[in-house]
């Protein structure tokens, strides 16, 4: 990843030193070093294993459930679902129980493959029914950001 595409994404997601993040994912990932290092010593990174049988070949540390995390109530900055968006079961509760740990700027952000099954699932012509889900689950749409030609991101605050 160039030095200007990491500098791209993370002014897209908002990243900054201090911040506390809740970061969903399968496996390591390319945004997965730049969160850590946006958001410095001074931050927070959870990982969350979004597998649903919860088997990963990764060596990264994944909790399985948010009482091992145990995040302060409104302490996360961002919830960043990474290529596992539709791996989450129940979307709609799951991401109404995270909003008690958002901050009130808190962001949502969802960056998947193009080639994913969630885009494949939902098609980049249905993009009403990926709004209708975080409606629902009462974020609204703040910014949408095509960064690579494999990965699209969307931002999503609270309602």
């Amino acid at each position: 990843m160039t030095d200007d595409l990491r500098e791209r994404i993370q002014n897209q997601i908002g990243l900054k030193k201090g911040d506390n993040v809740l970061h969903i994912i399968k496996k390591k990932t390319m945004l997965s070093n730049l969160v850590v290092e946006a958001v410095g010593e001074s931050g927070k990174v959870y990982v969350f294993n979004a597998l649903r049988n919860g088997k990963n070949k990764d060596p990264v540390k994944f909790y399985k459930t948010m009482s091992e995390i145990n995040p302060e109530p409104e302490s996360l900055d961002l919830i960043l679902i990474e290529d596992s968006f539709f791996d989450i079961e129940n979307k709609i509760e799951a991401l109404r129980g995270l909003r008690k740990f958002l901050t009130n700027k808190g962001k949502v952000a969802i960056v998947e493959n193009k080639d994913s099954k969630f885009l494949k699932f939902f098609g980049l012509g249905k993009r009403k029914k990926i709004d209708e889900i975080m409606f629902d689950s009462s974020y609204r749409l703040k910014n949408e950001f095509n960064f690579t030609n494999k990965y699209y991101l969307l931002l999503f605050e609270r309602e």
